[in-house]
């Protein structure tokens, strides 16, 4: 794994973990708009492939970094080229 975080921007910090071996690479990417106050978590498996959720910022914390880090993390879901789900 590695982490390349956090990405400044003028309105948005962006948080990635990168997961490279064993095979399939994926990355975890968390932004933070402050602009609009949102909040949105996704998965990247390819250049071209990012899927973004949107989400309270008073409902992530721990318990939604935590599983999110463990869902990274799911090699047999990601082996069968399944996303883990993540139930906020």
């Amino acid at each position: 794994m590695s982490y390349a975080g956090p990405g400044a921007g003028s309105d948005v910090a962006s948080y990635k973990l990168n997961w490279l071996s064993p095979e399939p690479g994926r990355t975890l990417t968390i932004e933070v708009n402050y602009q609009n106050n949102g909040v949105q978590w996704g998965w990247i498996t390819s250049a071209t492939t990012r899927r973004m959720t949107n989400i309270d910022p008073g409902t992530f914390g721990d318990r939604l970094l935590d599983q999110l880090i463990r869902g990274l993390a799911d090699q047999s879901a990601w082996s069968k080229g399944q996303p883990p789900l993540i139930r906020p």
